[in-house]
């Protein structure tokens, strides 16, 4: 049986032609690109068609590679956001580290959400230093699984 050639977010093919019926995709991969926090349905099609296109491009690739493509998709959302700030702030990590009287490494593991290296209480700081609180708490909210194995999950939180 051939493969099937995996459709593009937006749900056109490598050519460019569009498959009736794909909006949800296409909705999903605008919110994907300009960091929004991703709702349910929209991280399952975006996890859905990364695994579809690693497994294609790459397909020796081991599983654990697939099981952590729900976090980077969930993730990149709160890994844009920080970075915009900082750099909307006219910011360097050096700076902030400065300010803070933080390590630059972790807080390029807060921005890059180095979920095994992250010490939630500097990314409570640094989150906080940036004005992102309530963003960050929203975030929190629609991805409580993940940002309870990172730590940051806040007491004051459903």
């Amino acid at each position: 049986m051939p493969k099937r050639k995996p459709r593009q977010p937006d749900g056109s093919d490598r050519s460019g032609a569009v498959k009736k019926g794909t909006t949800k995709a296409g909705i999903a991969a605008r919110r994907y690109l300009s960091g929004e926090i991703l709702p349910e349905e929209s991280v399952h099609l975006m996890t859905q068609y990364f695994k579809e296109t690693l497994a294609l491009s790459f397909p020796g690739l081991p599983p654990r590679c697939f099981e952590m493509a729900e976090d980077m998709i969930r993730s990149s959302s709160l890994t844009q956001k920080i970075q915009k700030a900082r750099e909307g702030a006219g910011l360097t990590i050096k700076e902030v580290a400065a300010r803070l009287k933080v390590p630059q490494y972790r807080l390029r593991d807060a921005e890059e959400v180095r979920s095994h290296r992250i010490i939630p209480e500097i990314f409570e700081r640094y989150t906080e230093f940036l004005g992102l609180r309530d963003w960050v708490d929203e975030w929190i909210n629609a991805n409580s699984d993940l940002a309870r194995r990172m730590g940051i999950v806040r007491e004051h939180l459903p």
